[in-house]
């Protein structure tokens, strides 16, 4: 019969997911089934009734079956919530409780079998987070906080502050969870209480006076973080008035106590001085030596620079040099570019390119060929070690070696950039033969800088010692409107095609083409900062208009009207559109204003006048001369009607 009525109650709780019984009428099933369970020891069981009773109770289980389920736990060997039950059930009922002495005694056996537990649960908790696997980390942690141990306290806070798949975001909770492992005297708990307090975070709001009083206990469970955190809450007056001596007892603790960030902090108060702290550098010195001495390399280097600039100790580049060398055997990429830039540009140091080259080296080495600045850096300073050997400075002038290094390191870039640097070294000699010759070395390697070179000496626009070829120009620039991937020289082949077109004596049908090339140079280019040189252009030909044999100056000039502020680029462009149309006058009076501007900015006048400009200053000189440039235009002496500027 017994058999009978079991098999009748498993059945109808299976039934229930079926059928839609009143909510007492379920409440009784599963109590009665969950007692079934409980007597035949099948406790996993028993507690998923009793997770239903709860479900149906709203929340809230009777305390005969709170301690059912602290037994049930206790057996399965799930101590913390064996002891968490055992707790809510003697809290509810007492001494007066039915069952009060056995949940003391299972409180007892819980206690003598947790510290194993504890451990055990831990190191589950940790494997299942590095699997992240949160939801099962959150459960071993809980289990072994709830035995009372102070880290998994602060874990179950850490879980609840952020949230994390599976487990709900809930920081009241979390703060709870960091109160109890504090109070256990898990002091990165009482830091992450100070940090929520400080800075507030929802639901719990900002307490600037609950966060010192937590980094102070966290302080006073020896907390460097806490210390330093202390020590600049107190030094700004946050949170209470500003207290100097305080602050700064607090950073000497933690520095005195070996932390490199206190040493450092410490450091930047003297060196630049802080509300009731005067400056001494002497004493930034001091702290910045005590972190190196302890391997900071960033403290190293704080120190080199010291001494190169001789702040708070004796000026001194060679312990400058030695202290970066400090920071760059510990394998700081930053102290090896630092000390390939010093070599590079002999700042307080000897030049010497190729001790530039070797740090740069070092530094892209080090990275694994991921510091791409570090390999341009290198590669810029080997090409400065070539120019060493081909002007003889610092060492014997051998022009051969500067070469075959150039030649050497184009092979292994697979990059024309080497023959550009040559090229332009040669243009600088005057050697303008040997300079086109290696101009065209590097634009047979599709070094796009070299192939504009190419084709504004085609082009007429410079004198590098070849005949204009108007065909060749045209070649090059095409090249460079074919260039993928570059806007930038994209554009200056259009803009190049565009000036070639406007210059030729076939009006009739190359301008259309000129017309056409800048639209095409005028593309979207974040880059390029203006569409001046287009509209520059583009305002001449709307000056003089023989496709359509119209003078358009007002057109002209509200082109350029957008640019016309004041600086002497504008100024100068305005002269040439002037000049265009024969007001020489006004043409001299913009071209002066320009000079004049540019010398205020400190400009240098070949720089100024590199590009339009020299050939502005040839299309005065034409006018002065009273003859045409480059193509008939009727011109006119009286200035038609212009926007004022």
């Amino acid at each position: 019969m017994k058999k009978f009525f079991s098999a009748l109650m498993l059945v109808l709780v299976t039934c229930l997911a079926q059928a839609e019984l009143p909510k007492s009428v379920q409440l009784d099933i599963h109590v009665r089934a969950a007692a079934s369970y409980f007597k035949k020891q099948q406790y996993q069981q028993c507690l998923g009734e009793l997770d239903k009773v709860e479900r149906l109770s709203a929340g809230r289980l009777a305390s005969d079956l709170v301690f059912i389920r602290a037994k049930s736990h206790f057996q399965l060997q799930q101590l913390g919530s064996a002891k968490r039950q055992a707790t809510i059930y003697i809290e509810r009922e007492g001494k007066k409780g039915r069952y009060y002495e056995q949940a003391l005694e299972l409180m007892v056996a819980v206690e003598q079998q947790s510290g194993e537990q504890i451990g055990v649960l831990k190191r589950r908790g940790r494997d299942f987070l590095k699997k992240e696997n949160f939801r099962e980390s959150f459960k071993a942690y809980q289990e072994a906080a709830d035995l009372g141990d102070a880290f998994s306290q602060g874990q179950m806070g850490w879980f609840l502050r952020f949230g994390k798949e599976g487990v709900a975001k809930d920081v009241p909770q979390a703060v709870n969870w960091f109160e109890k492992a504090a109070e256990n005297g898990n002091r990165w708990s009482a830091e992450r209480l100070g940090w929520i307090y400080r800075n507030g975070e929802e639901p719990v709001a900002q307490d600037k006076a609950k966060a010192l009083t937590w980094f102070k206990r966290a302080a006073d469970m020896g907390s460097h973080e806490a210390m330093r955190l202390l020590g600049s809450m107190l030094l700004s007056g946050e949170g209470v008035p500003a207290d100097a001596k305080q602050a700064l007892a607090w950073l000497h603790k933690a520095a005195d106590d070996g932390d490199e960030a206190s040493m450092k902090r410490l450091a930047k108060i003297y060196e630049e001085g802080a509300q009731g702290v005067g400056s001494d550098p002497a004493q930034a010195v001091k702290w910045l030596k005590r972190a190196a001495g302890k391997g900071d390399t960033s403290a190293m280097q704080a120190v080199g620079r010291r001494y190169f600039s001789g702040d708070g100790v004796e000026k001194d580049a060679a312990r400058g040099v030695s202290w970066y060398k400090k920071a760059a055997d510990k394998g700081d990429e930053g102290a090896m570019m630092a000390l390939g830039h010093r070599y590079s540009r002999g700042k307080d140091v000897e030049k010497d390119q190729s001790q530039a080259y070797a740090w740069y080296e070092k530094a892209y080495k080090h990275s694994g060929g991921k510091r791409s600045y570090a390999k341009y850096r290198m590669n810029q300073a080997y090409m400065d070690w070539a120019q060493t050997y081909l002007k003889g400075e610092g060492v014997p002038k051998d022009e051969n070696k500067g070469i075959s290094m150039y030649v050497r390191l184009a092979a292994k870039m697979k990059n024309g950039q080497p023959y550009y640097h040559l090229a332009k070294y040669y243009e600088r000699s005057e050697q303008k033969q040997a300079a086109m010759q290696w101009y065209q070395k590097s634009a047979d390697l599709v070094f796009l800088p070299a192939i504009r070179v190419l084709a504004n000496c085609y082009a007429g626009k410079h004198d590098c010692g070849v005949a204009a070829d108007r065909e060749r120009a045209v070649q090059e620039y095409s090249r460079l409107t074919a260039a993928e991937g570059n806007a930038y020289f994209n554009r200056a082949g259009h803009l190049g095609l565009a000036c070639l077109y406007f210059r030729s004596d076939r009006p009739e049908q190359d301008w259309p083409k000129a017309v056409q090339s800048l639209a095409n140079a005028k593309v979207p280019q974040t880059s390029y900062r203006s569409d001046a040189p287009v509209d520059y252009v583009q305002a001449l030909i709307k000056a003089t208009s023989p496709v359509d044999g119209q003078r358009d100056a007002q057109a002209a000039m509200a082109l350029l009207s957008p640019y016309l502020d004041s600086t002497w680029q504008m100024h100068m462009v305005r002269a040439a559109v002037h000049a265009e149309l024969g007001q020489f006058e006004l043409a001299q009076a913009a071209q002066q204003m320009a000079m004049t501007l540019a010398q205020g900015e400190d400009m240098d006048k070949d720089w100024v006048w590199g590009g339009w400009g020299r050939e502005l200053e040839a299309q005065l000189e034409s006018y002065q001369k009273q003859k045409p440039w480059r193509y008939p235009v009727q011109r006119t002496s009286a200035a038609p009607t212009m926007p004022n500027f």
